[in-house]
This record gives structure tokens, sequence and C-alpha cells, in this order.
């Protein structure tokens, strides 16, 4: 679906200037080789027995843009259950003000609440999500949905763990405590998510800044403000 509204020019504005560059052109040029057929991605596994593609440019764990052109060789239609998922998905992706940190039925009621601009495929609207081209995707199988509702979805929807390595120790553990901060457990009663890097970002910038004031010879320390994406 976004390979088509790409290639017909609708989905021209979703490139700024400095993304009209090779990278964006070799992942258009390889969708458009392996377009109506069929084909695999190669994976491979690290000593961690992590898994990764083996393929360059086109696969499900590169940009926003080659994830957002992939779909699956076969697709389901949806039961009401997969549709709420569906909407789940759509805001994790436009993620307004940290909506990937609320509740699952807060961010289902946000895609509900936008569905008139995302049917409308709204741009100035679209431009705003953080993962513009997956969110542009969803929306393209949001409409189709709402002409038929039994359309064939065949878009990979991605959920990610929240600090999985924590999660694991946490479990080994059983450390009732930190369970809740790294949602093992509910987080009632708002059941919207922990962000255990955020609540540690705090702390670990203070850290820092203190080795700063303490020790001239690293003086700098004392301006440091490390994001939660760095933590």
């Amino acid at each position: 679906l976004l390979f088509d509204y790409i290639a017909s020019g609708e989905g021209e504005y979703l490139f700024t200037a400095e993304e009209q560059d090779k990278p964006y052109e070799i992942v258009f040029s390889q969708a458009s080789l392996f377009r109506n057929r069929d084909f695999y991605i190669p994976l491979r596994a690290d000593f961690r027995g992590r898994i990764y593609t083996d393929s360059y440019y086109l696969n499900y764990q590169g940009s926003d843009f080659s994830t957002a052109i992939l779909q699956f060789a076969d697709g389901y239609s949806l039961t009401e259950e997969g549709k709420y998922w569906l909407y789940v998905y759509a805001a994790n992706l436009y993620n307004e003000s940290g909506m990937g940190k609320l509740s699952y039925n807060k961010r289902y009621n946000w895609t509900k609440d936008n569905m008139s601009k995302i049917l409308s495929m709204d741009k100035d609207f679209i431009l705003k999500a953080e993962e513009k081209f997956k969110f542009t995707a969803v929306s393209l199988v949001l409409r189709k949905l709402a002409l038929d509702p039994n359309y064939i979805v065949k878009l990979p929807v991605f959920f990610d763990a929240t600090c999985s390595g924590i999660q694991h120790l946490v479990g080994i553990m059983r450390d009732e405590g930190l369970a809740k901060e790294v949602n093992l457990t509910p987080q009632l009663p708002s059941d919207d998510v922990a962000d255990i890097y955020n609540k540690l970002r705090i702390p670990i910038n203070e850290e820092i800044r203190r080795v700063g004031r303490e020790n001239p010879a690293y003086s700098n320390l004392v301006d440091v403000e490390l994001p939660r994406s760095v933590v």
C-alpha cells in the first residue's frame, strides 16, 4: 500500500529535501523489483541468539521507510481484537506527547479520536508522527478497513518489550518491587506503562554532574544531561 501511495505521487510530501537521497532511492528501487512477488529476507543469529536481518536497505530492522514499505505475502482479515491492537500500534507510531507510555486503552482511544484525520490522510497531521512512514502505512490500512471490514491485512505490526534485559533479571530474582518498574505486573490503577529508563535518567545525570563538581579535571561533566534514549 505504501509503495503504491508513493509511486502515484500522493505520498511525495512525506520526503523532506534532506531525505531525497540515495538510501531512500535504493530502498524504493529494491521494493519495485520485488513488487507483487513473494520473497524471503535472510536472517542470522548472533552468539546470544538474537536474530538479525542479513540484507541491506530493504528489511524490517532498517529505517522507518524500509520497514514501512514491506508487507507479508499472506494476510488475514482482522477480528475485533486484531483491530484493537492495530489501533494501539498506530498510536505507538505517532507517539504524541509520549503516548506510547500510556495504557493500551488510552492509545486505542487516541486512534479512534483521530480517525477522521487518519482516513482523510491529513498531511499536516501525518508529518507530525514520530515514525511517519510506518504511521502512513497503518493509516492506509485503516482506510481500507473503513471501506471493507473484511479487508485482508498484510501489514507487519511490531510490539516491543520494555527493557527486556532487566525484565529477565527481575523474573530470575522474583523481585516484585522491580517487576512493577519494568511492567511485569499491572500498573494499577492507571495501567500506564512504567519507564525505568526515564526514572533512572535523573540519578544517573546527577551522579555524573557530582563527579564534575568534585573533580576540577572533569568540570565539563557538570553540564551533562543525558536524554532517555542514551540511558
